[in-house]
Formats: C-alpha cells, structure tokens, sequence
C-alpha cells in the first residue's frame, strides 16, 4: 500500500464540478448540494466537501462557508477584502495560544536541546503575535499605501516592525 496513488471520490469529484461550474459571488446552499450528492454534505459528506473546497483552490477557486446557508465562491474583491484578515486574526489567535502553552513549562526541566526549541519557537510566536496585532497591522498598512499600495519585500516589512 506504500505506492498507492491517492484517488479522489466520486463525491469530491462532483463537488469539484459543481465548485468549477458556480459564479463568483454565488452561494450554493447545503440543501443544494444535499439534493446534488443525495445524501446531507453537513454530515455524512462532510469529508468530500472539505476535501473539494482545498482542491478547487489549487486551482484559484477560493470558495468559503456561509454559516448556516452553504458555500460561496467568492469574487476577487471578498478574497482582497478578507482572506488576509481572517488569516492574521486566526495567526494572532494561535500564537498567543501557543506562547501560552509554552509558558507553562518550566525551563529548568527541560534537556539543552529541549531548551534550545522551545526558546526558538517562544521567539518566533512572540514576534508573530506583535506583527499580527491590529494597531500593528494599521501601521504596516500606512506603510504599503506609502509604497504606492503595493506589497512590501519582507526585509521592508520587518524593517517597518522595528520602529513601532
């Protein structure tokens, strides 16, 4: 089994379709993809739904779930407008989950190598939690908009995080 290919299913195949064949801007709701598969996507296709939305990505689809209603593909605007947020606020989120995770452990207790990575990732997390702080980001943002609105190289945006 260690040179098995992976195959998608039937289902995430017709998810795909259905995925490739909407219109930017349009919902498709669970009860229409219910219907689609004949069996409910919120339970018993659940996997295939995940597993069709990352792929449809991969191919500049970006689709997302409307609570309680279904799946949008989002047009170019909500993905400029969102996607990048709700990143950064999900990255703030774990960092800080995860700096406090690692401050439950007692450093003197730990082998030298042990030391060595939590201290490593404790400094990755604590900068990646300042950068992703809203007041941070604004101030990032004041400086893409003097760069023209474009992306910053990231040396120019670590050098921005430096004199805030």
């Amino acid at each position: 089994m260690a040179n098995a290919a992976f195959k998608l299913g039937t289902d995430t195949k017709m998810l795909i379709d259905k995925f490739r064949e909407t219109k930017e801007g349009v919902t498709v709701t669970y009860d229409e993809l219910s219907t689609y598969l004949e069996r409910d996507v919120r339970k018993e296709a659940r996997s295939s739904l995940n597993s069709a939305i990352r792929y449809v990505l991969n191919e500049g689809i970006v689709m997302g779930t409307i609570r309680r209603e279904g799946i949008r593909r989002y047009t170019a605007d909500e993905v400029a407008k969102g996607a990048g947020t709700h990143s950064i606020k999900k990255i703030n989120r774990e960092s800080k989950r995860g700096l406090k995770k690692l401050g439950c452990v007692v450093g003197a207790e730990l082998s030298n190598e042990s030391r060595i990575r939590m201290n490593t990732d404790v400094s990755i997390l604590g900068m990646t939690h300042e950068c992703s702080k809203p007041k941070n980001v604004k101030k990032l943002e004041y400086k893409v908009q003097n760069n023209e609105a474009k992306q910053l190289p990231v040396a120019a945006t670590l050098e921005a995080f430096k004199n805030t």
